[in-house]
């Protein structure tokens, strides 16, 4: 304890220093000038011993061991040379034929045979793949309470397999992490066709994720505090998150340059993409847009040929009672998010399915299936031969109902005495208001109607759904303001249904008028009237639906926006998982549509579309959140020819960062037209106009001509839904043959991965000491100072900018924290002994000189080859350096090896470790990539959220690196042998040596089983004992036991025997003999 003592008061009072010294920008910068400073070409150094270095790489390292008056080490035996390369290059031990194949070996090149050899292995890639994971904290969980899982989080795992396989450039795989999801043309799969480079952009969601954050918007802060860790760490080797809440204290990194990073982080979101079939279908989308406007003109041309005649049959002075298109003004202040029928909104979307871009009102189009058609044809047909309907007369509030029937609401058709009735019924009902009550605000319950309605107030029309399939759908629809008046009022409302009892169903509390705090019952008696009658005009074949997929090829939008394409339909995910939590198993990739992120006013969000979606407003990012955020998500319905406003209440999230994500249900069709935040949103009624012949023939010369005017819509409108114009078959079928030539070129199916999804640019406040309830002024997207790039345009999300920033050959640190990471692989130790860390509290390198040299070789010579430049270092003199040092006394002189007087002695990581035992017992599954084996539970693999299932013992056989990495249950085994918590980047493992890893090695019950696999092999393949403890020594160690060795494992076998009866094949006695081979320094430790 007094020992503690000054140790405690030193570190309050450096704590106390370091709190109070002042942000000194120019001396943390001078102090290090080198990491700001581009690496330039180093010549290498002359050297006493000039018959020493094969490489330039060894005069440097022996210039400073001159310096220092060291001498390097002996050669290491070929032996050890091997078994080194072989656990530094592919992580497995080689068998006892490749070694002897090695030493029979006697041609010059034999060394760069076999680096290369391992090289083109594809173990290299699981190996160097493993230590990249480590640098983006990969796990397929997200830890917290519920450890919830990542769904497809291994794609990623095996595109580093790959990745590292096919030697990418280092430079391209930095880009393809940054804005693989960005690249103009991104790297395809040679087989599969499958986009590569967006797999890379994964790593960001790796991170520890709450699920039941309360305080969202502080639980972002510490969300991108960790991104931007693991950004700054893994490519710059900077701590820049240490300038979170104030000026880093070491390094010439300013607070405002946190923030600066975080703004690319912030500028994207999570996303699960269809990688398989995105590049293939983005061709197809390309050639169905061209195909579109090829064959619109001309289809257009022959509706308008076709049409004459049906106008030419109106009488000369007829005239056609239309209405315009509605109109949806806001009032009252408020934030336009997305405007997707004009304006600059971008169109963000996750897939084809919603087009290109979004369509201005007005427009044609060429619909793909004949869902996109506004009415299903039998509902057409009842429509227009309803007498109600004709000019909306029983929706007039001048209409005299007094000769109908009445009957009790709620209640079915049948109840009005109309069993089976298949077709329309108007229901009608007058209420008396005093002036208070119409001047309130109003909206009309009317229970659950089944299944289509159509509902006017005082002859205006206030909401309906006009599709099939909405049975017993609760209807509520706002009444506009000013619409209600002192005195009576009329309700009426169209019901249509087929097939069903039809009515205005539910409870009688769900019939009424909401008058601001007051409600008006209305479950009492009605007026109704049958309309037309399905049977009776024997169109039930009708019902059927069209008589081909495009009866009706050309579609009119009267109010534009982001549409879904029922081309489409077809696209599904297989063999994945989709979001658990909130997001509810929804099938959303490739079916998505997000608004741009803004920061909520009121929250008090409208939606504006047409159809049926599940909307995600996600705000602060967190798409994983728990029951005390389900108002995030919801779902939206807007049935009927018309768009109608949907209100969201958000207001709880004010201030806060929002985007929102529309995905449809199944194949309902939907159109996004606008989202507002605050204001009043309304609705007003088109006008109705009559329009004389000549009007429509003017609209059909425009059509001829390739326009359409914006008096005209109506009219085209009109003459496309009524369904009198009979298209030319010729006109049709070519463009179906388009469809069905593209069909056929479409990939509908696609496995899902974990992706980055590009939104709009986000600059970040800078938050006083980190806390969000604190924001200062923004800051524009950026590297450190030092580091700076050009301003980046504030729609783009920054990040291909950022990669293009850090892949310039001539910046600071991409490629010199890379070759320090290489050299810490293949060493032990980097030249940097810090490899996350090249700042001030990191370690100075103890070889600059060489460190500068391998960047720039690296980029110039290499052209970023990371085989490259592996096999370079590993061919050097002083990677072949012996483990044992020239003189005894160096241990003294340099204890800690910094100048590598030898190789150093390194303890093999927990991977290696487990894949030894496995290839050394023969039950090692070679296979590369696949889906995660459960982890095995043992009864240390408890507590919320653990797994339900359990994995086999020993992994299906296969390596570690494809063993399920639960954050919150790692292998206990692994874990022993300083395994990474995945929580941030880890560029150099921890390497204890402790009494839980000998326990580990003696007790662990997968090291007992595969003890017991190995004996049995060893005992069928070899026929005496000495000859199976010299194949086991061979296995083992790559090489033979000495002769005092071989006597001790006889006279150990023998004992052992003893134990289980006395018989010298005793399958027992071998598997404890094997079974303490695992626990000898020589397979645990790499000299």
């Amino acid at each position: 304890m007094c020992r503690l003592l000054p140790v405690l008061i030193f570190t309050i009072v450096a704590s106390a220093a370091f709190a109070g010294q002042k942000f000194d920008f120019e001396q943390f910068r001078d102090r290090l000038p080198w990491i700001w400073q581009s690496p330039q070409p180093v010549d290498p150094p002359k050297v006493q011993d000039a018959a020493w270095p094969t490489d330039p790489i060894d005069s440097f390292v022996l210039h400073k061991l001159e310096g220092e008056q060291l001498h390097p080490a002996e050669p290491a035996s070929d032996r050890v040379w091997m078994r080194r390369a072989h656990f530094t290059i592919t992580g497995l031990p080689p068998k006892p034929e490749e070694v002897q194949a090695f030493l029979d070996d006697s041609s010059k090149d034999r060394k760069r045979t076999l680096v290369r050899g391992l090289l083109d292995s594809p173990h290299y890639g699981e190996r160097w793949a493993r230590h990249w994971m480590d640098l983006v904290r990969y796990a397929e969980s997200r830890g917290h309470e519920g450890d919830a899982i990542l769904p497809n989080a291994y794609h990623y795992r095996d595109y580093l397999i790959r990745a590292f396989n096919t030697d990418l450039p280092y430079d391209a795989l930095v880009r393809e992490h940054l804005a693989g999801d960005l690249l103009e043309t991104p790297r395809r799969h040679p087989e599969t066709g499958a986009n590569e480079s967006i797999l890379a952009t994964a790593w960001p969601f790796f991170g520890e994720e709450n699920s039941t954050a309360v305080d969202l918007r502080l639980d972002e802060c510490d969300r991108i505090d960790n991104k931007v860790d693991v950004l700054s760490k893994a490519f710059l080797g900077l701590t820049v998150a240490c300038a979170r809440c104030h000026d880093h204290k070491f390094d010439a990194i300013r607070q405002s340059d946190y923030y600066a990073m975080a703004g690319f982080v912030l500028s994207s979101s999570y996303r699960q993409a269809r990688f398989e079939s995105m590049e293939q279908n983005k061709a197809v989308a390309e050639k169905l847009a061209r195909a579109r406007r090829v064959h619109l003109p001309m289809i257009t041309k022959a509706f308008a040929k076709a049409a004459r005649p049906v106008v030419d049959a109106l009488d000369e002075d007829a005239t056609i009672e239309l209405t315009t298109s509605s109109s949806y003004p806001v009032e009252g202040e408020h934030q336009l998010v997305a405007n997707y029928t004009q304006g600059p909104t971008p169109s963000l979307v996750d897939g084809p399915t919603f087009g290109p871009s979004s369509i201005r009102p007005g427009q044609l189009m060429l619909v793909t299936k004949q869902t996109s058609v506004p009415l299903p044809r039998w509902t057409r047909l009842i429509v227009a031969v309803d007498p109600g309907s004709h000019g909306e007369a029983w929706a007039k509030p001048t209409f005299n109902h007094g000769t109908w029937k009445t009957m009790k609401l709620p209640g079915h058709f049948e109840n009005a005495g109309l069993p089976d009735y298949d077709g329309v019924v108007w229901f009608r009902k007058t209420i008396e208001l005093s002036a208070g009550q119409a001047g309130s605000k109003a909206i009309l319950h009317l229970g659950q109607i089944d299944d289509m309605d159509v509902t006017w107030v005082n002859g205006t029309r206030v909401g309906g759904y006009e599709n099939p399939g909405h049975h017993y759908t609760v209807r509520k629809y706002p009444v506009p303001t000013g619409l209600l008046k002192a005195g009576k009022n009329t309700i009426a409302v169209r019901v249509m249904d087929h097939g069903h009892p039809g009515g205005i169903a539910g409870k009688p509390e769900q019939l009424s008028l909401q008058l601001g705090e007051e409600t008006v019952s209305l479950a009492n008696l009605w007026h109704f009237s049958p309309g037309a009658n399905l049977k009776a005009l024997n169109t039930n074949a009708a019902h059927a639906g069209p008589k081909s997929p495009l009866d009706q090829p050309l579609a009119l939008s009267r109010h534009g926006g982001a549409i879904r394409d029922a081309f489409w339909d077809g696209l599904k995910n297989v063999n994945s998982e989709n979001d658990p939590g909130t997001l509810d198993g929804l099938a959303r990739a490739g079916k998505t549509i997000r608004t741009p992120t803004v920061t909520l006013a009121s929250g008090q969000v409208h939606y504006l579309i047409k159809g049926k979606a599940k909307v995600y407003a996600a705000v602060s990012q967190a798409l994983f959140t728990g029951p005390l955020h389900k108002t995030l998500m919801r779902t939206v319905e807007a049935n009927g020819d018309a768009p109608r406003w949907i209100a969201h209440d958000l207001k709880s999230y004010a201030g806060q960062r929002v985007h929102f994500e529309f995905s449809p249900i199944g194949d309902a069709p939907l159109e996004i037209l606008q989202v507002i935040d605050g204001g009043t949103p309304g609705h007003l009624p088109g006008e109705k106009k009559l329009f004389p012949r000549e009007e429509l023939h003017r609209a059909l010369d425009n059509l001829m001509d390739g326009e359409l005017e914006a008096q005209h819509v109506p009219l085209v409108a009109w003459l496309i839904e009524s369904g009198k114009v009979k298209f030319p078959g010729e006109s049709i079928k070519n463009w179906q043959s388009a469809l069905d030539g593209l069909d056929k070129e479409a990939r509908w199916e696609s496995r899902l991965a974990v992706s980055w999804w590009a939104g709009t640019g986000v600059d970040e406040h800078l938050l006083d000491r980190g806390r969000p309830e604190s924001p200062g002024e923004r800051v524009d997207r950026n590297l450190p100072e030092l580091l700076a790039m050009p301003p980046i345009d504030g729609l783009s999300p920054g990040r291909l900018e950022l990669a293009q920033q850090l892949t310039a050959q001539e910046h600071p640190l991409t490629s010199r924290v890379m070759v320090n990471r290489i050299w810490h692989q293949l060493f032990g130790r980097g030249i940097v002994p810090t490899p996350d860390n090249f700042g001030w509290l990191g370690e100075r390198p103890s070889h600059p000189e060489l460190l500068d040299y391998l960047a720039v070789e690296f980029a110039d010579t290499h052209a970023y080859s990371i085989k490259s430049i592996i096999e370079r270092i590993v061919l050097s003199r002083t990677f072949g350096m012996s483990s044992t040092a020239a003189d005894p006394a160096y241990a003294e002189q340099d204890p800690e090896n910094r100048w590598l007087h030898r190789m150093p002695i390194r303890r093999l990581e927990a991977e290696a470790i487990r894949d030894s035992a496995l290839a050394i017992s023969g039950r090692l599954d070679r296979t590369v990539g696949g889906e995660p084996v459960l982890v095995h539970l043992t009864e240390f693999v408890i507590g919320r959220g653990s797994p339900t299932q359990s994995g086999p013992l020993d992994g299906a056989g296969r390596r570690s690196i494809y063993t399920a990495l639960r954050r919150n249950f790692l292998p206990t085994f692994m874990l022993a042998f300083d395994f990474p918590s995945p929580f941030t980047t880890v560029g150099k493992r921890n390497v204890t040596n402790v009494a839980a890893q000998s326990l580990a090695l003696m007790n662990d019950p997968f090291l007992y089983q595969q003890s017991g696999i190995w004996a049995k092999r060893i005992v069928q393949e070899k026929p005496s004992a000495p000859k199976r403890i010299q194949q086991m020594y061979a296995e083992a160690f790559t090489r033979p036991p000495s002769d005092h060795e071989l006597t001790a494992c006889l006279e150990a076998v023998t004992a052992f025997a003893g134990l289980y009866g006395g018989d010298p094949n005793s399958h027992e006695a071998w598997r404890d003999l094997c079974h303490s081979f695992y626990s000898m320094t020589d397979f645990t430790y790499l000299k």
